[in-house]
């Protein structure tokens, strides 16, 4: 009995090193995407995304709907370039998971003067290499 236990103790504490190794490394592509949210050098910016969203990832709010990486750039880019010259995002928590793929995380936009400006959450789909495929945005109807 006691080898069971110790066996099912020894699995239990792999799979959750692996967990949080999964954990880790959602955060760091979660980071790089809003990073380029926030960058307004355009191969900076790609740079990000390269390095978390699918080539062909798939990126919708209420307002937008882009089909691959370079799409998302570009609007990006207007967003960065408009009257929002200067805003920056962050994670208000950390994302939550499940079934390996699915997640959502709360953001916010916030002004150069750290004012905040908007209020999101986002339901992500990440690929079999991790990067994300697909992201569903939504604003706190509050804000608009």
């Amino acid at each position: 009995m006691k080898k069971v236990t110790l066996m099912a103790a020894f699995f239990l504490m792999v799979g959750l090193a692996a967990h949080a190794q999964d954990m880790e490394a959602r955060k760091v592509i979660l980071d790089n995407y809003l990073a380029a949210w926030s960058e307004p050098n355009a191969q900076k910016r790609i740079d990000y995304l390269n390095a978390s969203f699918a080539e062909n990832g798939e990126y919708s709010d209420p307002v937008s709907i882009t089909k691959t990486r370079q799409q998302l750039s570009d609007l990006i880019g207007m967003y960065q370039a408009g009257d929002t010259k200067g805003v920056y995002f962050k994670l208000l928590a950390a994302p939550e998971y499940h079934n390996e793929i699915y997640g959502r995380f709360d953001w916010v936009m916030m002004s150069p003067a750290n004012d905040v400006l908007l209020v999101g959450m986002d339901f992500v789909t990440f690929g079999a290499d991790g990067k994300v495929v697909k992201i569903t945005g939504f604003f706190d109807p509050n804000d608009l």
